[in-house]
């Protein structure tokens, strides 16, 4: 042996050495893949520091997380992936308030928080063996942050071989493999951020055996008045294989993972006993997702079951028990068939999305998918407004707790820093809600607008542009006619739109003040439904739907939008959109065109209008009492009869344009206003 060694002193540097560095060349080229196979079940420790100063305050948090990944399904070198993971502590570590210690006094509150949010949290997605995700990013995690959703258990790993020294880009991060050491009888590559960007870094540790040993992130941010500092650690634990779904099943640890999993898979379903003894036994949130997966898979549980969990006092689980025998939605009948359309289904949750519509691709916004949506059936749908800066991530957060109950298609467009009505984020919107239209299953007579501060101040602005969209919307600590856009709303564009007033009558930032005028001179066009408002006492600018009092979602739900209003009065103030209901300003003055419409008996249209040269009057069936000609009153003038036609290829390209059967029409008559 000794004289091998002194031949090859190669060897002898390695053997020397084995503990420090493998004994691998450095120009050696080495691919990294993700190998997942059905059965595979990882464990890893997860830790996130979260550390905020401002002028003011200083705090820091720690959560530690025991993550479990299960490998449901593989093909085509693509992994079906649940993941769960289970809050092992949760701890406030330091608190000061303009230099004082006060952690003692904080950390009941805290205590508070923790509890209010769930102990499990789960996931799942499907992964190439690069470590792409295929499907839409879950953004809402484990713990509050603006930077733990680009973070996962699943790295994403190089395209092309790689050796020490090589560089490649990885989103808005420059990676270097840094060398390769020792992880329990491995040789794992060590790859590092090459230090671009100055608020973000990453370091990992990737093995051959396919699975991530170790991570380390953390970033920076500015959280309104606060630097925040995140850090979050991952640690491989163990790795055990040949397991099945029902034994994961069976472990709470894993549960909710594996029924996640599920919802985005075709595989079938465990045994019928495995399930159902989840939905008699289990907690609320497993027995739901039991019933999601049932209702994904058009299966159903045995109707025992189905009936007991009617009756659950967990709203999510009653709504979903109830799927199953509630008839299909029925939307109203149309002059004319239009051509079917198959939605697929989508993954659930709250999600990371980009739009696609041309002058916004790649423009970010959320969506949060209830887990019994299929595509097949039409969903409410709720446009959600944030406040501050306009931050989607900021809004979703801020009523995680109420998204599961509401049963409806959530958005949250991003005004990206923007405030909501300035034109960019104004035109953004409307072209966001035209595409969410196009691609979901949406109920259209049951769309919603809220939002808070900002986005309270944005939804009655949206609302007075767009009223023709809207079932009803909900202000929540917002400015109104206060709105630091300047622009006069015409408050009489909502005589067909259900307002509620949301505000605290002690914050600091927008008066209550301004809702409550805004809500008199809303009630002074006496519209079609009395306005709602309600001052909450003892209450900052902290109102949301998590802590509302209960008040949104129920005024919400109590209105269905009616198209066909008999009556439009419309204030045209943003030219870019020229149309309300059955109206459509196609000249007139900027920012002052006025039209009041209302269809009388015989068939009689009655048109007043002001800076007003040429008007389009939009007209389908639904819009009248009796058959027979139709006649327009223009400013006391009274056109000729005509006969309404029945124009089935304008009714499709209006239906196609507006995102609308509704709002499509299958005649349209041009007048020149002469006055």
């Amino acid at each position: 042996m000794e004289r091998i060694l002194m031949r090859s002193p190669s060897i002898t540097r390695c053997l020397a050495l084995l503990l420090l560095v493998p004994c691998v060349a450095s120009a050696q080229s080495t691919t990294l893949r993700h190998k997942l196979t059905p059965g595979d079940r990882l464990v890893y420790h997860e830790v996130f520091d979260k550390e905020g100063s401002s002028s003011e305050i200083t705090f820091h948090s720690r959560w530690v997380f025991s993550s479990q990944l299960v490998v449901l399904d593989s093909a085509r070198e693509q992994s079906l992936i649940g993941v769960q993971r289970n809050r092992q502590s949760a701890d406030l570590i330091a608190y000061t308030d303009h230099g004082k210690d006060t952690l003692a006094l904080q950390k009941a509150g805290f205590a508070q928080r923790v509890a209010d949010r769930p102990v499990h949290f789960a996931d799942a997605n499907v992964f190439s063996s690069t470590g792409l995700a295929l499907l839409p990013i879950q953004v809402l995690r484990e713990a509050n942050s603006k930077l733990l959703y680009r973070i996962g258990e699943v790295i994403v790993l190089p395209t092309a071989p790689v050796q020490v020294g090589s560089e490649w880009d990885a989103g808005s991060l420059r990676l270097t493999l840094e060398r390769f050491e020792p992880v329990g009888d491995e040789s794992c590559a060590v790859i590092s951020d090459t230090g671009t960007r100055a608020d973000t870094h990453l370091s990992f540790t990737f093995c051959p055996s396919g699975h991530l040993a170790s991570l380390d992130f953390e970033g920076h941010y500015q959280e309104f008045e606060s630097a925040i500092h995140e850090k979050v650690s991952l640690r491989l634990q163990g790795v055990t294989h040949n397991e099945t779904p029902a034994s994961w099943l069976s472990n709470r640890d894993t549960q909710l993972g594996i029924l996640t999993a599920y919802l985005s898979s075709v595989s079938p379903l465990p045994d019928a006993s495995v399930m159902d003894d989840i939905l008699r036994n289990g907690y609320p949130d497993a027995q739901a997702l039991a019933l999601a997966a049932y209702y994904q898979h058009s299966q159903s549980p045995t109707k025992a079951v189905l009936e007991s969990l009617k009756q659950s006092t967990d709203p999510e689980v009653r709504r979903i028990a109830n799927e199953f025998t509630v008839a299909p939605a029925r939307l109203g009948a149309q002059p004319c068939e239009l051509p079917a359309v198959r939605r697929a289904p989508e993954k659930t949750g709250t999600t990371l999305r980009s739009m696609k519509a041309p002058g916004f691709a790649n423009t970010p916004y959320i969506l949060h998918v209830p887990i019994e949506y299929r595509g097949d059936q039409p969903f409410p749908l709720l446009i959600y407004l944030s406040g501050g800066s306009g931050l989607a991530l900021d809004a979703g957060q801020s009523i995680r707790n109420a998204l599961k109950h509401s049963g409806y298609l959530l958005l949250f467009p991003n005004a990206a820093g923007d405030h909501w009505w300035q034109p960019e984020s104004t035109e953004m919107v409307a072209a966001l809600l035209l595409e969410v239209l196009r691609t979901y299953n949406v109920d259209t007579n049951r769309v919603y607008l809220t939002g808070f501060s900002n986005g309270g101040t944005g939804t009655i602005e949206y609302a007075t542009r767009w009223p023709d969209r809207f079932a009803a919307i909900a202000s929540l600590m917002g400015a109104g006619l206060s709105s630091p856009s300047g622009t006069p709303l015409p408050l009489e564009n909502l005589s067909n739109v259900p307002t509620l007033f949301l505000h605290g009558d002690k914050d600091p930032i927008i008066p209550s003040a301004a809702s409550y005028t805004t809500y008199e001179a809303l009630r002074g066009t006496k519209p079609r439904v009395t306005p709602e408002i309600h001052i909450l006492k003892g209450r900052a600018h902290d109102i949301t739907l998590n802590n509302d009092d209960d008040y949104t979602l129920p005024f919400l739900m109590r209105f269905t939008r009616d198209p066909f209003p008999q009556a439009v009065t419309a204030k045209f103030l943003d030219p870019r959109f020229p149309r309300q209901y059955w109206i459509e300003v196609v000249e007139g003055e900027k920012g002052k065109s006025e039209v009041v419409a209302r269809i009388l008996d015989g068939n009689l249209i009655d048109i007043d209008t002001k800076h007003v040269k040429k008007l389009r009057v939009l007209l389908r069936p639904e819009l009248f009492k009796s058959l027979g000609p139709v006649r327009i009153r223009l400013n006391g003038n009274e056109q000729a009869p005509i006969d309404l036609k029945h124009d089935c290829e304008l009714f499709h390209r209006s239906a196609d344009a507006s995102a609308d059967p509704f709002l499509a029409y299958t005649d349209k008559v041009m007048l020149d206003v002469t006055h």
